[in-house]
């Protein structure tokens, strides 16, 4: 099995939910953009030279700074040892989703 790694820098912002808009009588929708986008440069920067035949196997290593409530100097000794998890949004799913969403036609 070949393997595939590339990094994306920055924040990953998680898939959102489809907009709606109306153009007259017409209703459009459309994803947010916000990093979909991004992924899709750097999955066409990592794109392999030749198709993707065999099935794919996916796996995210994410890494979110904690949120400023969790900046104090007893919280970060916790959250250093490993028994404080700042546990809020986003959905892992939703994370994984906006990945895999700008993964498509350049990985698969």
């Amino acid at each position: 099995m070949n393997t595939l790694t590339f990094e994306i820098p920055g924040v990953i912002q998680p898939q959102e939910r489809p907009r709606f808009s109306r153009r007259g009588k017409k209703v459009v929708t459309h994803d947010a953009p916000k990093s979909k986008d991004f992924v899709k440069i750097v999955a066409w920067q990592n794109k392999p030279s030749e198709l993707i035949t065999e099935p794919i196997k996916l796996k995210a290593d994410i890494f979110f700074m904690p949120p400023k409530k969790y900046h104090t100097g007893p919280k970060r000794k916790l959250i250093a040892s490993g028994e404080l998890r700042p546990m809020t949004k986003p959905d892992l799913d939703n994370l994984i989703k906006g990945i895999k969403d700008g993964c498509n036609n350049y990985l698969a």
